[in-house]
């Protein structure tokens, strides 16, 4: 490894132990024995063009397009009119989640995803608030985009679709 190609160089733990990333994306785990180091490059998968974009995203580019998902799938409910820093939380940690493609859509972007489950979201009549009682429990309840997106596990395994 050239020392000079090294953008960033971190120690991990102990003094024994250095990590080192490289202008063109290499990373190498350096251990030192004997007053030298030695280095061992980790090959990690390169990341395609269609990650690249969605991690460059702006941010705010991508929490009104979220915002704008759920609007167009969900119109009946409560509109988003802020985007908060609340918001912003919520969205960017599901977005960087790890999302499963269906098979019909492997290469499924995060933007995808988000309008397949506020679709998804749109099919429950609970959610929707199309089911609600004149008394008890659940009258004149909506759901919003903060609760579908904090109950997102339990939505997709569909807990709200019977």
């Amino acid at each position: 490894m050239k020392s000079n190609a090294i953008i960033a160089l971190a120690q991990n733990g102990s003094e024994d132990n250095l990590w080192a990333a490289t202008k063109d994306g290499r990373l190498f785990q350096g251990i030192a024995l004997d007053g030298r180091i030695d280095w061992i490059e980790y090959n990690l998968p390169p990341m395609s063009q269609k990650q690249r974009v969605e991690k460059k995203a702006a941010p705010k580019a991508m929490y009104q397009a979220v915002i704008d998902a759920y609007m167009e799938a969900c119109p009946e409910l409560p509109a988003v009119r802020f985007v908060t820093d609340k918001r912003k939380k919520l969205i960017d940690q599901v977005w960087h989640e790890k999302h499963d493609a269906p098979p019909e859509n492997p290469d499924e972007t995060k933007l995808q995803w988000f309008q397949r489950f506020f679709d998804h979201c749109r099919k429950s009549d609970f959610l929707m608030g199309r089911n609600k009682k004149e008394n008890g429990k659940h009258a004149n309840w909506t759901a919003n985009m903060e609760w579908l997106l904090n109950h997102r596990y339990s939505i997709m395994e569909g807990q709200y679709h019977r």
